[in-house]
């Protein structure tokens, strides 16, 4: 079960300043053309398969000759802190000698002191493709593919299933979850599109100086006009969210790049969260929901999102602005909507799950009215009342009429009604 990763290095995108940005209408064989299909194969391959390498990644089974580092600080002008080592060798005054890619000279670190070891479950997409994916494919004698090197039941057709955007800093195991996640009970008869194994990497990744004209033609032809055109084949696509509160994928501008394509191309268009977030929005909402507001604001301006090259940001940019209706704004209401949605489900969840429990009925009021506030801001307001009014029943029955928690639930009811118009219900429960 082997493939290559569409890893858009800073070699395939910096040869897209070069051209004229055009969104006129392309034929199919002019998109998905020979020279095209050596770098992007339009076919998808089973989650059954993706879930396999996954365990074979977690097991060591994959790359089991591979030990990875994290670099504790900055160790040089271009190794960062964060940054992923591959253990090369032990020098003989005992320290370590490593590979970060990208990085033309070895590097030399101190366990403990420079880097900490990697576990294998924090092993992210780029990991996977450069010590997984690139290992097996670079010297396939043909196409560099790891559609290739599955079994043919696990190849699916030309555009068959959903398309799928990540950043490749996220979590390898986590994107499998999530995908496993939405599609249930359908997980095992599920297929995708990833970059990550459906793409040719070592001819994406190439520098044009090392590729023939026809295929830096048809790279580029795919990356500006084809990528959009392949989302909108596909019977659906998704977005992975790593985290509820700063997603690397809005943080990333050639995966604004896909978003803007999976909006307005995709049959249809969701996003999926990392595991473990539904409890992390939870215990935010319950921190304060306003708070949610502001981490919104800040944290999902795709506006903001950074590229390795000036030259292709402005490109993004522009063509944003140009082809979408109402440019960032429409892309970020969009991602937002769907944010909002998911939002409103894990506090919805929280609250049946507070309600089944034997747990403190002021900590269910609690959920309630967090809960109800949030859906105050969604304009949910009939819902948002019916929380709490039953936030406000349980604290009079538990704390009496004149605790302070019932007078602040009041004044909360009181903001639902002005938020309606309804000045006169209000006004009641301001005076309440």
């Amino acid at each position: 079960m082997k493939k290559a990763l569409a890893k858009r290095s800073s070699a395939a995108r910096a040869s897209l300043q070069r051209i004229r940005f055009s969104f006129t209408r392309k034929a199919d064989d002019e998109i998905f053309s020979e020279d095209a299909r050596k770098i992007i194969d339009p076919r998808s391959i089973s989650l059954r398969a993706i879930k396999e390498l996954r365990d074979e990644v977690l097991s060591g089974e994959a790359a089991a000759s591979v030990e990875l580092y994290v670099a504790r600080r900055d160790l040089s002008d271009k190794v960062k802190k964060g940054a992923t080592i591959q253990f090369l060798r032990t020098k003989a005054n005992g320290k370590l000698q490593g590979r970060v890619p990208y990085v033309g000279v070895p590097i030399t670190f101190e366990p403990g002191k420079d880097a900490d070891p990697k576990p294998r479950q924090d092993w992210s997409t780029e990991d996977v493709a450069e010590h997984v994916v690139l290992a097996l494919t670079k010297n396939l004698p043909q196409a560099q593919f790891y559609l290739s090197l599955l079994d043919e039941e696990d190849v699916g057709a030309d555009f068959q299933g959903t398309f799928v955007s990540q950043a490749r800093k996220c979590r390898f195991q986590d994107l499998v979850a999530a995908l496993e996640d939405h599609f249930g009970q359908d997980a095992d008869t599920a297929f995708v599109w990833l970059d990550l194994f459906c793409a040719n990497q070592p001819l994406l990744t190439s520098a044009d100086e090392g590729l023939p004209p026809n295929v830096v033609s048809a790279r580029n032809q795919y990356l500006t006009h084809g990528l959009h055109r392949a989302i909108g084949r596909f019977g659906s696509a998704v977005i992975f969210f790593d985290r509820w509160d700063v997603p690397a994928p809005l943080q990333r501008a050639w995966c604004v790049w896909e978003i803007m394509g999976a909006i307005t191309q995709a049959q249809s268009f969701e996003v999926v969260f990392a595991p473990g977030q539904e409890q992390a929005f939870v215990e935010a909402l319950l921190e304060g929901v306003f708070g949610l507001a502001k981490v919104m604001a800040e944290n999902n301006n795709m506006r903001n999102a950074e590229c390795w090259k000036k030259e292709d940001k402005e490109m993004i940019d522009k063509a944003i602005e140009a082809t979408v209706e109402g440019g960032y704004v429409t892309l970020i209401k969009e991602v937002n909507r769907r944010v909002h949605a998911w939002r409103l489900r894990m506090a919805r969840d929280a609250v049946l799950e507070a309600r089944s429990g034997d747990g403190d009925a002021i900590e269910l009021a609690r959920i309630l009215v967090c809960t109800g506030l949030l859906l105050k801001t969604q304009g949910e307001y009939i819902e948002a009342l019916q929380m709490l009014e039953e936030a406000l029943s349980i604290k009079k029955e538990s704390l009496g009429d004149r605790h302070p928690s019932v007078a602040t639930t009041l004044n909360n009811i009181a903001g639902v009604y002005r938020a309606q118009g309804r000045y006169e219900e209000a006004l009641a429960y301001y005076e309440e």
